[in-house]
């Protein structure tokens, strides 16, 4: 309830004349003051309901309706009109949202007893201001349904929005809001018109209808926000794990390279990316510049590449294709025993190639170079002697190649006669 205004100076009749009335409000008025007083107050009556405080015709307590639901209670004392200026009473909820009613109402403020305005002027500014506030308020709150919003704090519909990115960055941007069927107004920060241009390049803020939504052209500039920092984030990501990264922003390209790894750790894998006008809404185009020898690896990483992009959606990233692009590599170059089809020796346990420089398990056929674990080669050896992938013999006996140490494969090679003369190898080939 707004505050009662206890001024003891009320009006007193005095009962020894006889109080003339006013026709049109049914309430007694005695002198020419009486009648202007009475004359405001039927206008106010006329517009708003009221209530007579303690049947004072010029103290009234007036219900203003802002919204559906903000329903407000101010009091009003003319009783010194036109002489002075009203006296506003608001309930303390009006004050914190409105502040001093004689330092924000124009009318009060702009006071002039020579040539005073109706009273009827100054509620209706009251409930204007109620009605802008409440307008703004519901705004706001739609806004903060999606997006970080606060009062800017120098004027009623001055707010400021938060624009949260790739990296956690943020972005801010002045909006001045206004009624439903007027536009906002948007000011763009310079950093914010570096990377999407100013305000004018969003349709809907250039050619604003009535049934826009504010917050469907705040997703615009989110989006536009996204699309720019989402690149940088992303070849921030690409420069921890790839090498010579370039990125053309003009051309919206992408180059980058991988390292190949075992059986491929002399080659280097070099690839260019084409970055979609609407990327991510459209996956990236992948082309591998490198050329390579080996149809297998080639076929890996084609179907890996392939395979990654068809399930394709804005929650993937660049990365995420070369990870699976670099888990092909390396199950293309990983050396697996071409006996028990393993990496580890069944026998002994040791790595056919270990990356972490302990003794392996390894032994090549000097011939075709297939790999072996070295128990697995001797097994081999000891069930059929001869290479089980190229079914020569090879030069070693069984004893001889028990006590080969376990690099011997790069000296045994070396030893080798430029062809072979026996003829059953000759059969055999």
């Amino acid at each position: 309830m707004a505050e009662e205004n206890n001024d003891e100076d009320e009006l007193v009749i005095d009962e020894d004349e006889e109080p003339e009335k006013d026709t049109e409000s049914g309430y007694e008025i005695d002198n020419d003051s009486d009648v202007i007083l009475a004359t405001q107050a039927q206008q106010i009556m006329n517009e708003f309901q009221v209530e007579l405080v303690d049947g004072i015709i010029s103290r009234l307590k007036i219900y203003i309706d802002a919204s559906v639901t903000e329903h407000y209670i101010v009091g009003i004392d003319f009783s010194a009109y036109p002489n002075e200026k009203p006296l506003i009473t608001v309930q303390e909820s009006v004050k914190n949202i409105l502040g001093d009613p004689n330092e924000v109402l124009n009318t009060l403020k702009n006071w002039d007893s020579s040539n005073p305005p109706p009273v009827l002027n100054v509620v209706r500014e009251l409930e204007t201001i109620l009605y802008e506030i409440s307008t703004y308020k519901a705004q706001a709150e739609q806004i903060a349904h999606e997006f970080k919003i606060d009062p800017a704090g120098d004027s009623r519909n001055h707010y400021l929005i938060t624009f949260i990115t790739y990296g956690w960055k943020e972005y801010k941007l002045d909006i001045y809001l206004s009624s439903q069927f007027n536009p906002p107004q948007f000011k763009f920060s310079t950093e914010l018109q570096e990377i999407i241009g100013p305000s004018d390049n969003f349709d809907k803020i250039k050619n604003w209808m009535p049934e826009y939504q504010i917050n469907d052209i705040l997703r615009d500039i989110q989006w536009k926000i996204d699309q720019h920092e989402r690149m940088n984030f992303e070849v921030d990501l690409l420069y921890g794990g790839l090498q010579n990264i370039q990125y053309d922003a003009e051309q919206r390209k992408i180059h980058a390279d991988l390292k190949g790894v075992m059986n491929t750790s002399d080659m280097v894998f070099s690839f260019d990316v084409e970055i979609p006008n609407d990327y991510p809404m459209s996956k990236p185009i992948f082309s591998l510049k490198t050329e390579i020898q080996d149809d297998k690896i080639a076929e890996t990483l084609s179907s890996a590449t392939e395979a990654t992009l068809a399930v394709w959606d804005p929650f993937h990233y660049l990365i995420d294709v070369f990870n699976s692009i670099s888990k092909s590599i390396f199950s293309a170059s990983v050396l697996s025993c071409i006996i028990c089809h393993k990496i580890e020796c069944p026998t002994c346990g040791k790595s056919l190639s270990p990356q972490d420089g302990s003794e392996a398990c390894f032994y090549k056929c000097p011939y075709c170079g297939k790999p072996y674990h070295l128990h697995c080669w001797e097994q081999n050896i000891r069930a059929i002697n001869k290479c089980a992938y190229c079914l020569r013999t090879p030069p070693q006996t069984i004893s001889e190649t028990s006590d080969m140490p376990s690099n011997a494969s790069d000296t045994a090679t070396s030893d080798l006669p430029s062809q072979n003369t026996s003829d059953d190898d000759n059969i055999n080939e």
